[in-house]
């Protein structure tokens, strides 16, 4: 009865006096719902417990996920990164060919110039020459 009595004080809080007052009866009635009470208390941290489990273990595999989908991005970036050196020196003959395409352009627009000349003078040239057989026909028929 003694220990009975101390777990009673301990985790009910129960002082003495009152202890003494009580039949045996309601006693042990008192014990026995305080330990149900316990028990139901245990079952629900037990309870609680299982589920932070589970959350923690679902945190745990939501973790790995992005672990997973970080490193597919960092896969897909070395990737790029790879792509985009394979692609710099297409791009730099790229702008080189512009540039010398600019340069034939203009190398042209220089030729068409001189060219639109020479047809000029061969055009001056042909009138002088037609302006010529018309004085010479003339003077033939004359």
């Amino acid at each position: 009865m003694n220990l009975l009595y101390i777990f009673v004080k301990n985790k009910a809080k129960v002082d003495r006096r009152e202890v003494n007052v009580l039949e045996d009866n309601q006693f042990k009635e008192y014990v026995i719902s305080t330990l149900a009470e316990i028990v139901k208390k245990q079952d629900q941290l037990q309870t609680g417990q299982e589920e932070m489990r589970s959350d923690i273990n679902q945190l745990q595999a939501g973790q790995k996920e992005m672990r997973f989908d970080i490193n597919q991005m960092q896969a897909g970036q070395e990737e790029m990164r790879f792509d985009i050196n394979q692609m710099k020196p297409d791009i730099s003959q790229m702008r080189s060919d512009i540039s010398q395409m600019r340069s034939d352009i203009k190398q042209l627009k220089t030729d068409i110039k001189r060219i639109d000349r020479k047809v000029d003078d061969v055009l001056i040239y042909v009138e002088h020459i037609d302006t010529d057989l018309q004085k010479h026909k003339k003077a033939e028929i004359m």
